[in-house]
């Protein structure tokens, strides 16, 4: 599925993660050196010139590297012209350091060079805490940039699924005031139409009411929620001994654009097959859900062990005309098999991208190529639910 908020919060949070670990050079130039400059800078010259008095005349030329010390401190401290500076007043405070311990052959041989080597030392260095500067500054405001997009995401989430809820309860109470009209009217007919309609506006809520209970904002776990769709149709039938058999082996989400008709359509199916499919002799009635992802698409069947010839296949019902209506808007491909009890099954392309033309309607999922399916009611179920 494309990357939805719920993609994208992740990557964020684990950026400001690692944004706040940061990367130690840059907390010492910038929480160190910067920040308390001035007491690091009179830190080194203190060690720099007690190093030289105390440990000069035993260290003797090598003491000429002790002035690195005020260096760094000045360039890390104060950027490039504090570098600079220090680097240039070095030699003549090595040279009276020198003078004061007695020690003068102690200078460099060539005092240009070494003037030359402080200044391009003390100028690097500075224009290298120069940048530790405005590159934390750059972190510092993308973090605070990726911490506000994060509460953003995380507020949308709460309104997508406070939107969820508030349809949710307003389908509920539709069906409230259907069922209060129903029961007003002793018409069957009347009663029979009723419950179609209440049965379909039970399946749309069942997709928003999936996503405002689970941790998802918009998509719909599909093996959540296919099988416990499909057991609250099959109960609503009241069918002594029916068995529902299930195996969903669905790894990614759909989206609620998608799950919605998925539902009604699953709706459709599942209630055709137990209004007409099951004779009253019929012994051991069962419905099958079995569903797996290929090749970038999402596979369905939806079959019964019931008499094919009892159901209203010839596609002229209403129930017939909303599951092709449906699988239009749903840009998924629709085969019906009627060599076992029916079955019915749909292809829906994961990524929004077209499927391919439906194949003649009396193909049998044992015969997809792409799908590699065999007959979900020939196989050992994982999971059945039997009406009691």
């Amino acid at each position: 599925m494309p990357a939805g908020p719920e993609h994208t919060i992740v990557p964020i949070r684990t950026t400001v993660e690692r944004m706040n670990r940061g990367i130690d050079i840059y907390r010492i130039q910038t929480r160190i050196f910067h920040r308390h400059r001035w007491p690091i800078f009179l830190t080194a010259m203190a060690l720099y010139a007690g190093g030289v008095l105390i440990f000069g005349p035993s260290l003797r030329i090598s003491s000429n590297y002790l002035v690195a010390l005020p260096v760094i401190a000045a360039a890390l401290g104060f950027g490039f012209w504090g570098g600079f500076s220090a680097g240039m007043l070095g030699l003549p405070a090595n040279l009276m350091l020198f003078a004061i311990i007695g020690h003068p052959e102690f200078s460099p041989e060539s005092k240009l060079i070494a003037e030359i080597f402080g200044i391009t030392v003390g100028g690097s260095m500075g224009a290298l805490g120069d940048y530790f500067k405005i590159l934390n500054e750059e972190i510092q405001a993308n973090r605070q940039m990726a911490v506000e997009l994060s509460q953003q995401i995380s507020d949308r989430e709460v309104l997508i699924q406070e939107v969820h809820h508030r349809v949710k309860n307003n389908l509920t109470l539709i069906l409230s005031l259907l069922q209060l009209q129903r029961n007003q009217n002793d018409s069957e007919d009347f009663r029979s139409a009723m419950e179609i309609v209440t049965a379909r506006i039970r399946a749309i809520a069942s997709a928003h009411d999936h996503i405002y209970t689970h941790e998802t904002s918009t998509s719909v776990n599909l093996k959540r929620h296919l099988p416990a769709l499909c057991r609250a149709i099959i109960d609503s039938q009241n069918i002594p001994s029916l068995t529902f058999h299930h195996d969903i082996q669905f790894k990614s989400g759909i989206s609620l654009q998608k799950a919605t008709p998925l539902s009604l359509i699953i709706l459709e199916i599942i209630t055709n097959s137990c209004k007409h499919a099951f004779p009253t002799e019929q012994k051991e009635p069962r419905i099958f859900l079995y569903g797996r992802e290929s090749d970038g698409e999402f596979i369905l069947i939806i079959s019964d062990n019931g008499h094919a010839s009892a159901v209203q296949g010839d596609g002229g019902g209403l129930g017939s005309t909303i599951i092709r209506a449906l699988a239009k808007q749903l840009r998924a491909s629709l085969i019906v098999n009627t060599d076992k009890g029916y079955e019915y099954v749909i292809k829906i392309q994961k990524f929004g991208i077209p499927a391919r033309k439906p194949s003649p309607p009396r193909e049998s999922a044992s015969e997809l190529p792409s799908a590699e399916l065999s007959d979900p009611r020939n196989q050992a179920p994982d999971t059945t639910s039997r009406r009691s």
